[in-house]
């Protein structure tokens, strides 16, 4: 039988993941000590998942509008119609 002393390796990896995410991404309003000592697991977890979704939807808005607005803009095309010859 297994005793537990302290955290794997695995579980250490994927926590400083989160930290880092939080600290880096969350602009500004996050400290690394504060993550790591005054935040509940369940919130810390809770917060990384909605930053997960917030980035996600961000990436996915600047993918939409990216491939959607490639042309420019009506009056712009109209304008770059080259003028009908005269006789």
């Amino acid at each position: 039988m297994l005793a537990f002393f302290g955290l794997t390796p695995a579980y250490k990896l994927d926590l400083h993941k989160g930290i880092f995410s939080l600290v880096t991404y969350g602009k500004g309003g996050w400290t690394w000590d504060a993550i790591y000592h005054q935040i509940p697991v369940y919130l810390r977890n809770f917060y990384i998942n909605e930053l997960s979704k917030s980035i996600q939807k961000e990436n996915d808005a600047m993918k939409g509008t990216a491939t959607n607005d490639t042309r420019p803009p009506h009056a712009v095309r109209e304008a770059m119609k080259k003028p009908k010859k005269r006789k």
